[in-house]
């Protein structure tokens, strides 16, 4: 539990840059969200309408909620592979359901990137501060 706060930022800081640096490689976002589409056509599936609350729905189901739950995994894990496996996997779910919350908000007048560049950063920073009230309530527990 000696962990400093330097080594507790890191995993949330270097996906930060890995998912900056998706934002400009168009590929990596057409499988992202491609994935994530079939996922949320499946969900959607279930819920067995087209309507736009729908997929609403299915949305929430299919990225908030895997998102929250990998959040939990790694704010409470202490492996340090499963630590990585969920910040990964709840970045992408992350980004995912805040770019479909914003729609893709004025893309014909902004560069392609700039929304993911954007939503990265916004998820690192929720990844970040979750690895910052990790280390305050280890930190608490210590003293």
């Amino acid at each position: 539990m000696g962990r400093t706060l330097k080594s507790e930022i890191s995993i949330p800081l270097i996906l930060t840059g890995v998912f900056t640096a998706f934002s400009f490689i168009p590929v990596i976002q057409i499988l992202i969200l491609t994935f994530d589409g079939g996922l949320i056509a499946l969900a959607n599936k279930v819920v067995r309408s087209d309507n736009t609350g729908s997929m609403a729905i299915a949305n929430i189901i299919v990225n908030l909620l895997p998102t929250l739950l990998l959040l939990f995994v790694y704010f409470r894990t202490i492996k340090q592979s499963t630590k990585i496996i969920a910040a990964f996997l709840g970045m992408i779910f992350m980004t995912v359901f805040i770019f479909f919350l914003t729609g893709g908000i004025d893309e014909d007048n902004n560069p392609y990137f700039l929304n993911f560049l954007i939503i990265a950063l916004i998820s690192g920073s929720v990844l970040t501060l979750i690895s910052l009230l990790r280390y305050r309530r280890n930190k608490t527990r210590a003293d």
